[in-house]
């Protein structure tokens, strides 16, 4: 967005967030309804709305992905420990549109309805953070 929306849109991100949020909050119904007509599964929709794993993500995939992660964590804590002694907890974040199913950013689709919609198939992403 170019111009006043624009403007808009960068000086008010969070507050724009927090609107789709409250939005998908009360609408979840519907927001459901709109991924299986996009070509989601049921039970991926329920399993993500319920937030047992990310929408698209093969269930299996996810359970080992979180396994790993049980043996990694402790290695790398204890490994960056022993070079930086005052460093606090590692944690993995999962985040980005596949986690409610649509995208965050301000940028993206109408301002306050969250319709950029998470497309796994095309150019969508699982964004982890550590």
């Amino acid at each position: 967005y170019d111009g006043e929306e624009g403007e808009f849109r960068g000086n008010n991100d969070i507050y724009i967030q927090y609107q789709r949020w409250l939005w998908y909050q009360k609408n979840i119904k519907l927001f459901s309804m709109i991924l299986k007509q996009n070509g989601f599964d049921e039970e991926d929709i329920k399993l993500s709305t319920e937030h047992k794993k990310p929408l698209g993500m093969v269930q299996g995939f996810y359970d080992e992905f979180k396994e790993l992660l049980k043996t990694t964590i402790p290695k790398s804590q204890n490994r960056l420990k022993e070079e930086y002694p005052d460093i606090g907890k590692i944690r993995v974040i999962l985040q980005g549109s596949y986690t409610v199913g649509y995208s965050s950013n301000p940028f993206k689709g109408d301002r306050y309805i969250p319709n950029w919609l998470f497309m796994p198939n095309k150019k969508s992403d699982y964004d982890f953070r550590c």
